[in-house]
């Protein structure tokens, strides 16, 4: 399972054919405001996201290593985990 957290200014959807090639079950979300979602983009906003996307992670995909990846402002999201922490986490892979 890779949870990535894209870049500013990037579309999630942008990063799926990279992906894809892997195989494995991969989770993308939007920043607000950016693609379909609606909003805007914030600190706290950021910070929320993070923990929304990495607590629905932890509902369905408990049992399933995870790697997390995260692209330039993704990084954030990255760190947003080191504080919530619930599950395992294989490897975190960040590109600046």
């Amino acid at each position: 399972m890779i949870l990535f957290f894209v870049g500013n200014a990037s579309h999630a959807l942008s990063s799926s054919n990279s992906l894809a090639i892997l195989e494995v079950s991969v989770i993308l979300s939007n920043y607000r405001g950016y693609g379909s979602s609606d909003g805007r983009l914030t600190e706290s906003a950021i910070v929320a996201n993070a923990k929304i996307t990495l607590q629905k992670l932890l509902e369905h995909y408990s049992d399933r290593p995870v790697v997390l990846i995260g692209k330039n402002l993704g990084i954030a999201d990255c760190e947003e985990y080191f504080q919530y922490r619930h599950f395992e986490v294989s490897h975190i892979i960040v590109q600046a």
